[in-house]
């Protein structure tokens, strides 16, 4: 799953919750703003959902994978 994410949101979702580093250490490290790993990791904890969704229906594990740059659905 890891591998079809864009690399900055793949490492900022390692960062964050298995490294638990805060955003502003992955925020540091990956050059970026702290508001910016949030949005990171909600698109690959997005992408989490959408895959178990997608394994608990019996469907293949590749999922398609929005650019870093498109906005994230909210819930409404």
């Amino acid at each position: 799953m890891l591998r079809e994410l864009p690399p900055k949101v793949a490492h900022a979702f390692v960062m964050a919750v298995a490294c638990e580093m805060t955003d502003n250490e992955v925020a540091a490290t990956l050059n970026v703003s702290s508001r910016m790993v949030r949005k990171y990791v909600a698109q690959a904890m997005l992408c989490c959902m959408k895959l178990e969704d997608r394994l608990a229906a019996g469907q293949p594990e590749t999922l398609p994978i929005a650019p870093a740059s498109a906005p994230l659905a909210t819930a409404s």
